[in-house]
């Protein structure tokens, strides 16, 4: 009984919350798609490693000032509606790719897109701790996860489709998120509970497990690294933008492209992800007294 009980949750959080799943996989492509055209076009244009790594960086620089600051918009906004706000933010900064390519509008660009999606990992993610129960938190995340990899590999797939001008394809990417908005409307109308979330500091959760906190940061910079230059490594390796597309679709599915596209570039990249699983630790972690509140 109680395993048929937890099964009939774990089906009626699925319920609910597939919007919000479908809302993850849209924007997770649009920001793959994007990252994928602003590299490979970079280096179409001839630009420099240094360049192209500058301009690149801003998404990440913009992301990490999202995330420290959307804490406190939600607290302001609340969820549902910072999720929209950053949309209608996030939506025509995509769009102005099209419009432009010279790198100053593309690094400014690249640092408030950063900004916009960071805080809807913020919502979204949030949201998710919100809405499932404890007994099968770890199964929701797991689903969610699935649907970021499909919009992460599914995104870069879109290069395929308009190879003579990327204009489109920062179009499309453009419609993608204002897709996540609408599906997040939907998850609002039917769970929301007006809930918000609080900044965890991060000194408490180094102590609690310094391992996993490293770990984790280096995982995230070899995936910054892979996100940013891959289209910019396979238009220097003389791929089409249809090429282009299926490699970094590959990479990031499943961690490896063709053995003839392979090159020093990557190959850090995977045991820098490697070492997330040898230095996490093996006891629990326990929540960190600091972030306890009643």
């Amino acid at each position: 009984m109680p395993q048929q009980h937890g099964t009939a949750d774990i089906t009626k959080a699925l319920r609910t919350l597939w919007p919000l799943f479908a809302a993850a996989a849209a924007f997770v492509a649009a920001g793959s798609l994007q990252n994928a055209l602003v590299a490979y076009d970079l280096a179409r244009a001839g630009a420099s490693s240094l360049v192209t790594g500058v301009v690149m960086s801003a998404y990440f620089a913009g992301f990490l000032i999202g995330a420290c600051v959307a804490p406190r918009l939600a607290a302001r906004l609340d969820l549902a509606r910072l999720f929209m706000v950053v949309t209608f933010l996030y939506a025509p900064c995509t769009a102005l790719f099209s419009l432009t390519g010279s790198v100053p509008s593309f690094l400014i660009l690249q640092l408030v897109t950063g900004f916009g999606i960071a805080c809807q990992y913020v919502v979204v993610e949030s949201w998710l701790n919100l809405e499932a129960d404890s007994t099968h938190r770890a199964r929701i995340f797991g689903i969610y996860m699935f649907f970021w990899f499909l919009g992460a590999g599914g995104g870069p797939l879109f290069m395929s489709l308009h190879t003579e001008g990327h204009g489109v394809l920062f179009i499309l990417a453009a419609g993608l998120v204002l897709v996540s908005g609408f599906l997040m409307f939907r998850v609002r109308n039917e769970v929301w509970r007006g809930a918000v979330v609080l900044p965890m500091p991060l000194r408490p959760v180094m102590t609690a497990s310094p391992s996993g906190f490293f770990a984790t940061l280096l995982v995230g910079v070899s995936f910054g690294a892979v996100l940013g230059l891959t289209a910019a490594y396979g238009q220097h390796k003389g791929l089409s933008a249809s090429e282009t597309a299926l490699f970094c679709g590959r990479l990031y599915i499943w961690g490896r492209a063709d053995p003839i596209y392979r090159g020093r570039p990557l190959r850090p990249a995977g045991p820098a992800a490697g070492a997330d699983g040898l230095y996490l630790p093996s006891r629990p972690m326990r929540p960190p007294a600091a972030c306890c509140h009643a």
